[in-house]
């Protein structure tokens, strides 16, 4: 007959061929090779049971660490904003004709050399990077280059941040 059919082959069909392609032997061998497999890439235990309150634990241990993170870049990027500020006010200040004192000029220098060091941290701190190296870089950089962080992003002026805000809560 030339009808033709579009359907697709019956799976059980399939499945009897290849069992009539693969003799037992050569499925004992492939079992005991996979096996063997599930061993070397240690997933040979199959009552692999999860310790919750361990998983819990890692994982607050994980938020806490993300939120100190994310608290130390926001303080940065305010206390960066507020340099900014103030040296925008500052130059005001010149321009009008306001000799700055030089602890002001300093200030400037600082706002300046730390928006010039803000583009090449963001960069680096961007860069798809695991953890480790990350902590490499950076170290290789703190070693190398103390002055390349952006100073509102430092531990010791987010520390003078803290104390003032200490001070200001007691009085």
């Amino acid at each position: 007959s030339s009808s033709s059919s579009s359907s697709s082959p019956d799976p059980l069909l399939l499945w009897a061929e290849m069992a009539d392609i693969a003799d037992e032997d050569e499925l004992t061998v492939l079992e005991s090779q996979v096996l063997s497999f599930k061993e070397r890439l240690g997933l040979a235990n199959t009552n692999l049971q999860v310790d919750f309150s361990s998983v819990r634990k890692a994982w607050k241990d994980t938020v806490t660490k993300l939120r100190m993170a994310l608290s130390f870049y926001v303080l940065g990027t305010k206390l960066l904003g507020n340099d900014i500020q103030y040296a925008l006010w500052l130059i005001a200040r010149a321009i009008d004709g306001d000799t700055l004192k030089p602890r002001e000029a300093r200030m400037l220098q600082r706002t300046a050399k730390d928006l010039l060091t803000l583009l090449p941290f963001t960069i680096i701190l961007l860069i798809p990077l695991t953890p480790v190296g990350h902590v490499l870089v950076f170290s290789a950089i703190q070693k190398f280059f103390p002055d390349f962080y952006p100073s509102p992003y430092t531990e010791r002026r987010q520390n003078l941040v803290r104390l003032y805000q200490e001070i200001e809560q007691k009085l």
